[in-house]
């Protein structure tokens, strides 16, 4: 790692460390560069969720634009919000970074381009399962991350056949274990510029014993 991002993340640690280790539920992280247009929007929709139990890691990957001072703005609004900067290096490496200081019981990712429902955390409560899965929406050519569906009973082949979908082997719109991701050392594998995300969603189903898809009603 450069010597960049680890400044960024000794501060973040010596941060958690004054602010103590306390268990959250949730830990959101979302990787950015150069997303001016669209960053404010995607961290409102996260701050205005109906479950409060959580922190937001913004992750900087050496945006050109006004990103991070949108982000330092954010983190001085509410004490939730953790912002790591870092030198480009690709989103895989920018998830990374989030992961490396996650605190939560679970961790999902949002796509800075993205935005969330109100009850986008709520509905993953519903369920103890290591791997979540909820759905994506297109709107307006974004897409819109909800759970605003029924839950099914899933067999591997139902999950398996989901994950080769579009938008389904990103690992936005799911849900994982942080214990399960730090036992197995599960990181997204940044010398790849493409599958990335297929590879991490595949690994860590492999440790994963159970498995939840929430599906749309019929």
């Amino acid at each position: 790692r450069d010597s960049s991002t680890s400044r960024g993340l000794g501060d973040v640690y010596k941060r958690q460390a004054f602010r103590g280790w306390i268990n959250l539920k949730y830990s959101v992280i979302v990787p950015i560069y150069n997303r001016e247009k669209s960053i404010k929007k995607c961290v409102d929709s996260i701050l205005r969720q109906s479950e409060k139990d959580f922190e937001l890691i913004l992750v900087d990957d050496g945006s050109t634009d006004n990103s991070l001072n949108i982000c330092k703005d954010f983190e001085k609004t509410d004490n939730r919000i953790i912002v790591i900067h870092k030198e480009n290096g690709g989103v895989s490496s920018a998830r990374n970074a989030g992961i490396d200081v996650a605190r939560g019981k679970y961790v999902v990712f949002v796509d800075s381009d993205d935005y969330v429902d109100n009850n986008y955390l709520d509905v993953f409560d519903k369920s103890n399962a290591d791997f979540k899965i909820s759905g994506v929406i297109r709107v307006n050519e974004k897409r819109k991350l909800s759970i605003k569906n029924k839950i099914a009973k899933n067999s591997n082949e139902e999950i398996i056949e989901f994950l080769q979908g579009i938008y389904s082997s990103q690992p936005v719109g799911k849900c994982f274990n942080n214990s399960l991701i730090k036992k197995y050392n599960i990181k997204f594998n940044e010398s790849f510029d493409y599958g990335e995300d297929s590879l991490f969603c595949a690994e860590y189903i492999k440790h994963s014993e159970t498995c939840l898809l929430y599906t749309s009603p019929s």
